[in-house]
């Protein structure tokens, strides 16, 4: 079981924020704590939808949240729990700019598919195909076909 705190990813999200408000090549909306309930709200549904992708569960109470989720053994939890917190803040910072971004939002996006496949890499019960299974008959019925001609 791995425990996340809400506050703490809301908190990497005003810094990688903060960052990137420093660029002056760009003018970024500065993500600060006056979005906190709105970033709260969509760290935990990122969390419920990181469940569904790593085939976890997630119990939520109050401020926190436990991901129940199988390691390989050789996984270290905490590195593990700081990459589910950079994946999650990574996702909603990226839907943040967006509409403003479009490529900062890109870079995001990719930084977080690259987290997630990490990820990926030390959770043991993880499927790693999602494609619809197609019955046999829909596959063998155009050979059947030709054999009939």
């Amino acid at each position: 079981m791995i425990t996340l705190t809400i506050p703490a990813i809301c908190a990497d999200i005003y810094a990688r924020s903060a960052l990137h408000h420093l660029d002056p090549a760009t003018t970024p909306t500065l993500l600060t704590a006056d979005s906190a309930p709105a970033l709260e709200q969509l760290v935990s549904a990122e969390l419920d939808t990181l469940a569904l992708i790593l085939d976890a569960t997630v119990t939520h109470a109050g401020s926190t949240a436990t991901v129940n989720l199988r390691l390989i053994p050789s996984a270290n939890p905490g590195a593990v729990a700081s990459a589910l917190e950079r994946y999650i803040a990574l996702r909603i910072l990226a839907e943040a700019v967006f509409s403003t971004e479009p490529r900062y939002a890109e870079t995001l996006l990719a930084a977080a598919d690259s987290t997630l496949n990490m990820l990926r890499c030390f959770v043991a019960s993880v499927r790693t195909s999602f494609h619809r299974r197609i019955p046999h008959y829909f596959v063998l019925f155009p050979l059947f076909s030709l054999l009939l001609w």
